[in-house]
């Protein structure tokens, strides 16, 4: 069965560590700011 992008996100988001996570957070929460500007 072909998962979800949701639930192979929620799989993959249980595997990688802490360390991937925070720099995932940062690089998406960058990546939104760098949108909002003008």
């Amino acid at each position: 069965a072909i998962l979800r992008i949701e639930e192979r996100t929620k799989i993959l988001w249980k595997i990688i560590t802490q360390d991937t996570k925070d720099a995932i957070i940062r690089m998406a929460m960058t990546i939104c700011t760098t949108t909002e500007a003008p």
